[in-house]
């Protein structure tokens, strides 16, 4: 059954009634987000009635609202966590994710899945849809599925508008101030001492009330996000068993965790709910996307820190016939190759490849890399070019061949594949990083300082994305159409940090 916004939502949110009492907003607020963004492993808890709220989510506050609060949160989570680069690890989980929500029909937000670099099994659910996977989670996942479950029940708790539920009074602040609030306590989860700081300093005696709402939260995200994820074709079996994976991590690792946090454990009756629901689904045979091997490969390579070993794994593997996708341990193969500079047999490797599976985006990208590294910079300029006429607009191939063009002297021709890129993808900071080395080596000085301030705006520097715009201004380069726009995106910018002092002021 296809799972609609305004039929399945609804139902979800009638199915039952808990009344939610009266408390201070910062204590009430804080606790619940900090639950709800915690570890799986830790938030995850015992089945309760669910708060039913109705409508009144879009009333607390406006769609529009809530995708700038979107736009802010994620500034403030770039600045104080490490948002992975990786262009290809970025497309997986973000069509990881669209399958997902293309089951939802029709929705305010526009979903944008990241990841953070980071070995904890975790996940988090933003406003507006920003939800952030952890590498852990992602290589502690044993099928796509168990990351799918992951994704889903994040997913949920957006659809479910659990974060508007607990900030009936966020409006008092200004949208900088709400993000970073929310940014803070993901920082805090990530650092037992600060998050332990944190909890101390915020739920006040309103702990107990606030925890029980957000394990009904919980309930309902399982319950919403196991539809979702049988409805897109994964298998609702999956959370259960990534839940039994959590229990016994936990179990291994619970005296490290803050003692507040411990409340929330994944219990047998949480996975015994789980369980029995997703036995109502038919048993049916789910395979592993060649593309979840390949970003599992990915991330394996990345964090190893030994390649000539792992060169022999991926060897010694692939002759015994000993993994999961042949397609994905030769590109792990190829990865670790070309992390030893051993190029021709990378380069064998990866034809080897293209021939056997179709051409995708991460061999492309992989080949050129290669030439690259070998010093071949005009055979990967062509490799790059012909890639991107199969796959125009690609975020992570644009990226590589505008990288490789200014590395070329070709400043001009990357400057105007990015300004196009752009109008795709205004939110990718590497996207204005290189333009702004682009519109350098032209020469177009006040052009590259308004590049660099929409780079450290999308990054959390606020304060010096204004230092650059005002020295926009100042270049003789700086046309006069020019000037109107930058210094109504400088008077935005200063608003902006005169809410947040004030914001300061007032607490």
């Amino acid at each position: 059954m296809a799972l609609k916004n305004k039929t399945f939502l609804q139902k979800e949110r009638l199915s039952s009634m808990h009344s939610f009492g009266k408390m201070g907003f910062f204590p009430a607020f804080l606790l619940s987000l900090m639950v709800l963004i915690s570890t799986p492993a830790l938030s995850y808890a015992e089945n309760l009635d669910l708060p039913d709220f109705g409508s009144t989510a879009d009333a607390i506050m406006s769609v529009e609202r809530e995708k700038r609060l979107g736009k802010e949160f994620m500034r403030s989570v770039r600045q104080y966590l490490k948002v992975v680069d990786d262009p290809v690890i970025n497309s997986y989980v973000q069509a990881l994710g669209s399958q997902l929500t293309s089951q939802i029909g029709d929705f305010p937000f526009e979903f944008t899945f990241f990841v953070i670099d980071a070995p904890s099994i975790n996940a988090f659910a933003g406003p507006a849809g920003h939800i952030g996977i952890h590498t852990g989670t992602i290589l502690s996942s044993e099928s796509e599925s168990e990351l799918a479950s992951v994704v889903a029940h994040e997913i949920a708790h957006v659809t479910q508008r659990h974060l508007q539920r607990s900030m009936e009074k966020a409006n008092n602040l200004s949208l900088p101030t709400a993000a970073a609030l929310i940014a803070a306590l993901i920082i805090g989860s990530q650092d037992v001492q600060a998050g332990s700081a944190l909890l101390m300093a915020t739920t006040a005696g309103s702990a107990q009330a606030q925890i029980n709402f957000t394990r009904a939260h919980e309930k309902e995200a399982d319950r919403v996000g196991m539809q979702l994820l049988a409805d897109a074709g994964f298998d609702p079996r999956a959370m259960p068993i990534f839940f039994e994976h959590l229990q016994k991590k936990t179990r291994m690792y619970s005296n490290a965790f803050p003692e507040f946090l411990s409340t929330h454990p994944i219990t047998l009756n949480r996975i015994s709910d789980t369980r029995n629901r997703a036995e109502q689904y038919p048993v049916q045979k789910y395979n592993n996307s060649t593309n979840f091997h390949i970003i599992h490969s990915t991330l394996q390579v990345e964090s190893n820190r030994n390649p000539k070993a792992l060169s022999k794994y991926f060897e010694s593997s692939l002759k015994s016939g000993n993994y999961q996708n042949e397609f994905a341990q030769m590109y792990g193969y190829t990865l670790a190759l070309l992390k030893n500079e051993q190029f021709d047999p990378a380069r064998n490797n990866i034809k080897s490849l293209i021939a056997k599976d179709s051409e995708r985006v991460p061999y492309l990208i992989i080949q050129a890399q290669i030439e690259i590294k070998a010093g071949d910079q005009d055979v990967a300029l062509n490799l790059l070019a012909n890639a991107l006429k199969l796959y125009p607009h690609n975020t992570p191939l644009t990226i590589l061949y505008a990288n490789t063009l200014l590395e070329n002297n070709q400043p001009e021709k990357s400057k105007k594949l990015l300004q196009a890129q752009i109008r795709h993808n205004a939110l990718n900071p590497v996207l204005y990083k290189l333009l702004a080395m682009a519109e350098q080596q032209t020469s177009s000085k006040s052009a590259a300082y308004q590049a660099l301030a929409e780079y450290d705006y999308l990054n959390g520097r606020t304060r010096m994305a204004i230092n650059y715009l005002q020295m926009a201004l100042k270049e003789n380069d700086s046309k006069k159409y020019a000037h109107p726009r930058i210094e109504a995106r400088l008077k935005e910018l200063k608003q902006e940090v005169l809410l947040q002092q004030k914001d300061k002021e007032t607490e």
